[in-house]
């Protein structure tokens, strides 16, 4: 009896099906995230999600920080150590966020340089900038959501005519922020009056003073590591809770839900999440055997509209019912 119940046993294991190679192999596999920014940085928190979120429980994930808000002027030196980091650990894959980690780390150290697959995400600048695709790199890119943005002010504030842009200067991403919505604003439902980059929170406040009384939007955005004039890093809060002063009581727009929660009025979000999720699944399907050549650049496509009910209420804001039923409602969180 004792015999028969051991082939019984023997004869069922036979029967299960046995897992995939590759899929033994990517839950074993070694992933490297080298990550422009720094953590507690919302947009890289975001990315980091998302990111874990496709990979925890599939691939060992080491993530490096260039910390290029704080330190930019460290750049090279933390990718050199992050090449380091690569050459002693073997990744079977590499995830790099922003653009500071492409031109600092993937394009002088890996572009052509390896066989390891390298995906891309948060990138501002076009492709090409950085030689993208690359017989080893591909990725999704970051685009803002600003037409969709002032239609949807539009929607909600039909009076309002135009907008100033403004974010910190002096930072890369920054700067590729500022030339992508350039060449979008004639698209937009509103006129562009300007494009500001300042270099400190002093800078930035005289030019909203001076631009005020002729504007009746400010587009705010990527104001994490602007400092003040003695050199003082602002937090994200910081900046945003000062320079909404300075506005006042006339609306502000932005491309986050943290930068909504932080006062703005408005934004139709893009994702960090999406951008480091669908950076992790372009690695599931190299590492599943998949060539880069099949794995295309893509760009974001989720959109969420986030409206502020504080700012709304302040700004005395009667929205329909209907369009309500669009919007994901927040508040100021005080964080």
């Amino acid at each position: 009896m004792r015999v028969r119940t051991l082939l019984l046993f023997l004869l069922l294991l036979l029967c299960l099906p046995a897992p995939a190679l590759a899929e033994s192999e990517t839950r074993s596999c070694k992933v490297l995230a080298v990550m422009s920014y720094h953590d507690g940085y919302p947009w890289q928190d975001e990315i980091r999600k998302g990111m874990e979120r496709i990979l925890h429980s599939r691939c060992r994930i080491t993530f490096f920080n260039l910390d290029t808000k704080h330190y930019p002027e460290q750049g090279e030196q933390r990718a050199a150590e992050a090449y380091a980091l690569f050459s002693s650990m073997r990744p079977d894959g590499v995830l790099a966020a922003d653009d500071p980690a492409q031109e600092l780390f993937v394009v002088p150290y890996l572009r052509e340089k390896t066989s390891v697959p390298v995906f891309f995400c948060g990138v501002n600048a076009n492709a090409e900038k950085y030689g993208y695709p690359a017989s080893n790199v591909t990725g999704i890119l970051e685009r803002y959501h600003g037409k969709e943005t002032m239609a949807f002010l539009k929607q909600i504030m039909p009076k309002v005519q135009s907008f100033v842009y403004l974010s910190r200067g002096n930072d890369m991403t920054a700067a590729e922020i500022i030339s992508e919505i350039r060449k979008d604003a004639p698209n937009y439902a509103l006129r562009a009056h300007g494009f500001y980059n300042p270099a400190t929170i002093e800078e930035a406040a005289d030019l909203l003073r001076a631009a005020r009384p002729t504007t009746d939007v400010l587009y705010l955005e990527h104001l994490e590591g602007i400092t003040d004039r003695s050199g003082r890093i602002l937090s994200h809060r910081e900046a945003y809770t000062f320079l909404l002063d300075v506005w006042g009581n006339k609306p502000t727009v932005c491309a986050n839900e943290y930068s909504v929660k932080a006062g703005c009025l408005l934004a139709v979000q893009k994702s960090g999440v999406e951008q480091g999720a669908i950076a992790a699944k372009m690695l599931l399907r190299a590492l599943e055997g998949t060539p880069l050549a099949q794995i295309p650049i893509v760009r974001n496509q989720t959109g969420v509209k986030i409206l502020n009910v504080q700012a709304m209420t302040k700004l005395g804001i009667t929205v329909p019912l209907p369009v309500f039923r669009e919007i994901k409602l927040v508040r100021t969180d005080g964080n």
